[in-house]
């Protein structure tokens, strides 16, 4: 589900936003926050088509909750933005225990360091259960698509 072509254009919308927030919120632009984008882009990249094992997804995503928190408290910006990435590899992440580990780390993360913390919260919540749907309707695809395959090998 981390590869459909709705959720990557999602990931990329929120590149494109971070960027737009670098180039127009400061007359100086900020090489190392430049940098510090394309460094995020490339752990979710990384995440997305080449870390395999739950260990090294669940470690991408710890490097990437502490490095999008000191990335909004030097460099600011809108927070959801940073986060969305995060919000849509916690769905692939197998048991319960874990996702709503690491969905606590977002949500507090979001509460420390974040001035409109509750408004905050209240979006990457219903972005969340959105994601959820999203997930369960794509599942309900692929197990009517094996069912689909099932009958037409048994014709």
């Amino acid at each position: 589900m981390n590869k459909s072509k709705e959720l990557l254009g999602i990931r990329y919308i929120s590149i494109i936003v971070l960027f737009m927030e670098i180039f127009l919120s400061n007359d100086d632009i900020k090489y190392i926050q430049v940098i510090f984008v394309l460094l995020l882009t490339l752990n979710n990249h990384l995440r997305m088509y080449y870390i395999k094992s739950q260990r090294g997804i669940i470690l991408s995503l710890s490097i990437e909750i502490i490095a999008i928190g000191i990335a909004y408290s030097i460099f600011g910006g809108n927070i959801i933005f940073y986060l969305l990435g995060i919000i849509i590899d916690a769905n692939i992440v197998e048991g319960k225990l874990l996702r709503y580990g690491i969905l606590g780390l977002l949500f507090l993360e979001v509460v420390v360091i974040s001035e409109t913390s509750l408004i905050n919260l209240v979006i990457l919540t219903i972005i969340y259960i959105l994601f959820c749907y999203i997930e369960l309707l794509y599942r309900s695809k692929m197990d009517a698509q094996k069912l689909y395959d099932k009958l037409k090998v048994s014709e």
